[in-house]
C-alpha cells in the first residue's frame, strides 16, 4: 500500500506523513538501501558459488545464515515497492539511484540462496536422528577410552592410573547414553557436560596426554554438534517460508521479464537460478488460501489454488519463452546458410568432386550455431521439475511446446508470404512458386533434423504433427466460410498444451493459402480457357495439344504439402462442388 496515495483524503494523516518524509530523507534512505543491495550481493554470490552451504557449515551458522535471507528479503521488499511509489518526485529520486538490473541480481542470489538452505535444512531434518546417535556412539566411544585408560587396562603412553577419574568418565558415558534427541532439555544438560569437559581439560593430568586430550576435545565438539542438532526443530522451514514470503512481488515482476530474457541470452546456465526464483514465487499462494484454509472449504481451497498455479505456470512460460525463440532464431540462420550453398551428399562422391562438398566456412557456421542451441537447450533442462502451486512444470514439455509454437508461426508465416497467385497465372509460374516453396519447407525440415539430437526431441515427428494441424486447420477455416461443413477450428479447443495456429487477413477473397491454392488451380484448368482432360494421360492439354497440367504437378503437390495437404486440397476442391451443387439447387 502506497501511503502517500491512500492517505491523501485524510489531512491530518498526509500532513504528519509529509513532514516525515522529504526528498531529502528519501535520498538517504535510497543510498542506504543502494549499498545494502550491493553488500548483500556480494554476501550472497560468495555463499553460494564458495559452495558454503554444508551440513556441518549450516548447523554451525544457522543463525546468521537466517539473518542473511532476512536482511536480502527486507531489502528487496523495499527496493521493489518504493521503485512503484504513486508520488513521481520520490519515483524519480529512487529509479535514478537504483539499477533494475542490480534489484534483478538481488532477486535471483537471494532466491538460489534460499532454495539451496531449504534444501540443506530438509535434510538434516530428515537425518537428524542419525546424526545424533552417530555422535553419542563417538563420545561413548571416546568416554569409553578415557575411563579405560585412567582404570589402568589402556596402554596409551606413560600409564597413569586413577580411580576418580575412571569412575568421572563411566559416569560421563552413563550420562551421555541416556540423552535423548529432544530439544527440550537436551542442549542444556549437553551445555553442562561441555563446561565440564572444558575445565577437565585444563588439569594437567588431562593436558599432558595428547591421546586423552584428544579424546576429549573431540568429545566436546560432538556434544556441540549433537546440541545444535537437537535445537533444530521441523518449523524452522515455515520460519524461512515466512521470511521469504513473496507474494507482494505478483504485479511488480513484469518489468524484469525483458532482462532476464537478456540474461538468459547472454549465460544459458541462468535458468538454475529462475528456477529457484520461480519456487519463491509460489508463496503467491499463501495470501489467497490462508482464510479458505482456516475455514475448510477444500472445494475452494482447489479451485483457488488451479487458479493461481495457472498464474505462475504462464508467467514461467513468459520468461522460458525465450529460449525456443532464441533456438528457432538460430535454426532460422541455419536454413540461410544450408539453402543456397550446401547440397546434400551423395552416395558416391569422386575424389575429385570431394572438395566442393566441403564449404568449410559454411559448415563451421553451422557447428557454431548448434553449439548455441544446444546449449540453450542444456540451460533448459538443466532445470529440475518443480512444483507452481498445485502444477508441476516439466523443463523438457516446455521446451517442446516452446518450439512447436516457433515452428508453427515460422511454416504458417512461408505459407501465407508465398502461395500468392495472380488471375492469369500459368502452368509454369504455377510450378516455379510450388518449388520454392518446396525447397524453403525442405530446409526447415533439414534444419530442425539438424539440431533434434542436440535438443533432445524427436524434430522430425513435431514437423509432421504440426504440419498436419495447420492443413486442417485452414482447411475448416474454407469450409466454414463456406458454410458446406462447420467444424471447430484448433485454435478454438481447450486441450491441454495446445499451440495457436496464426491467422492471416484475407488475400484475393480467400482466407487462407489453400483457398488461394484451390483458385490459382482452378483459374489454371479453367474451362474459359478452352482446355481438355485427356483421362488416359490424366492430365489438362489446350487447343492445340500443349501440356498445361497433369501429374507431375500433383508430384510437386505431394512432395510440398504431403499427402496430407493434397487430400486437404480434395476436400476443399469437395467443398466447392458442394458450393456450387446448393447455389444451383436454389437457382
Amino acid at each position: 500500500v502506497d501511503l502517500f496515495e491512500a492517505w491523501k483524503n485524510f489531512p491530518a494523516a498526509n500532513k504528519a506523513l509529509n513532514r516525515v518524509i522529504s526528498i531529502e530523507r528519501v535520498k538517504e534512505i535510497s543510498i542506504k538501501q543502494k549499498t545494502d543491495m550491493a553488500t548483500l550481493n556480494g554476501k550472497l554470490t560468495t555463499q553460494v558459488m564458495e559452495s558454503y552451504l554444508q551440513k556441518d557449515y549450516v548447523l554451525e551458522n544457522s543463525n546468521e545464515l537466517v539473518n542473511l535471507i532476512r536482511s536480502a528479503n527486507v531489502t528487496m521488499r523495499w527496493l521493489m515497492l518504493h521503485r512503484n511509489t504513486k508520488n513521481p518526485k520520490f519515483r524519480e529520486i529512487i529509479h535514478a539511484m537504483l539499477n533494475l538490473k542490480d534489484i534483478l541480481e538481488l532477486i535471483l542470489h537471494t532466491s538460489d540462496f534460499e532454495c539451496q538452505l531449504q534444501v540443506v535444512q530438509k535434510e538434516l531434518l530428515a537425518s537428524r536422528q542419525q546424526i545424533f546417535d552417530g555422535d553419542k556412539l563417538k563420545c561413548v566411544e571416546y568416554m569409553t577410552e578415557c575411563a579405560e585408560f585412567f582404570a589402568g587396562n589402556r596402554n596409551l603412553g606413560k600409564a597413569i592410573k586413577n580411580d576418580d577419574y575412571a569412575t568421572y568418565f563411566r559416569e560421563m558415558v552413563s550420562s551421555i547414553q541416556k540423552l535423548t534427541c529432544k530439544p527440550s532439555k537436551t542442549p542444556t544438560t549437553i551445555q553442562g557436560f561441555t563446561n565440564s569437559l572444558n575445565s577437565l581439560s585444563s588439569y594437567p593430568i588431562v593436558n599432558s596426554n595428547m591421546q586423552i586430550k584428544f579424546y576429549v576435545t573431540e568429545t566436546i565438539n560432538c556434544l556441540k554438534g549433537m546440541a545444535k542438532v537437537a535445537t533444530l526443530r521441523k518449523d524452522s522451514l515455515n520460519r524461512l517460508a515466512l521470511i521469504g514470503d513473496f507474494s507482494y512481488a505478483w504485479n511488480l515482476l513484469d518489468e524484469y521479464i525483458s532482462l532476464m530474457h537478456e540474461n538468459i541470452r547472454h549465460d544459458t546456465k541462468a535458468v538454475h537460478f529462475f528456477r529457484s526464483c520461480f519456487i519463491k514465487l509460489a508463496s503467491i499462494l499463501n495470501q489467497p488460501l490462508r482464510r479458505i484454509i482456516e475455514i475448510g472449504n477444500e472445494d475452494m481451497m482447489m479451485n483457488v489454488s488451479q487458479y493461481y498455479s495457472n498464474q505462475l505456470v504462464q508467467f514461467v512460460g513468459k520468461v522460458l519463452a525465450i529460449i525456443p525463440t532464441s533456438i528457432f532464431a538460430l535454426h532460422g540462420e541455419m536454413i540461410k546458410i544450408m539453402s543456397p550453398t550446401l547440397k546434400a551428399e551423395e552416395a558416391k562422391i569422386t575424389k575429385e568432386d570431394l572438395l566442393s562438398y566441403a564449404h568449410f566456412d559454411e559448415r563451421f557456421k553451422l557447428a557454431k550455431h548448434a553449439h548455441r542451441i544446444s546449449l540453450f537447450a542444456e540451460g533448459m533442462l538443466s532445470m529440475d521439475k518443480c512444483l507452481m502451486g498445485v502444477i508441476e512444470v516439466d523443463p523438457k514439455e516446455f521446451l517442446v511446446n516452446g518450439i512447436k509454437n516457433e515452428m508453427v508461426k515460422v511454416v504458417a508465416e512461408t505459407l501465407h508470404r508465398s502461395l500468392i497467385f495472380k488471375k492469369d497465372i500459368t502452368t509454369d509460374s504455377f510450378e516455379a512458386i510450388i518449388k520454392q516453396l518446396s525447397v524453403k519447407l525442405d530446409n526447415m525440415r533439414s534444419a530442425m533434423e539438424y539440431v533434434q539430437d542436440l535438443v533432445g526431441i524427436d524434430a522430425l515427428s513435431i514437423w509432421r504433427e504440426q504440419m498436419s494441424r495447420i492443413i486442417q486447420f485452414n482447411v475448416n477455416r474454407e469450409a466454414n466460410a463456406k458454410e458446406i461443413q462447420k467444424t471447430r477450428l484448433a485454435n478454438e479447443g481447450k486441450e491441454k498444451n495446445l499451440i495457436e495456429i496464426p491467422t492471416y487477413e484475407t488475400l484475393d477473397g480467400c482466407l487462407t493459402f489453400l483457398g488461394r491454392l484451390v483458385v490459382g488451380l482452378l483459374n489454371i484448368t479453367s474451362p474459359a480457357k478452352n482446355l481438355f482432360y485427356i483421362n488416359t494421360c490424366n492430365s489438362w492439354y489446350d487447343q492445340t495439344g500443349g501440356f498445361v497440367l497433369g501429374p507431375k504437378t500433383v508430384g510437386s503437390l505431394i512432395k510440398t504439402f504431403g499427402v496430407v495437404g493434397v487430400n486437404g486440397l480434395d476436400r476443399l476442391l469437395s467443398f466447392n462442388i458442394g458450393k456450387d451443387i446448393q447455389s444451383f439447387a436454389k437457382f
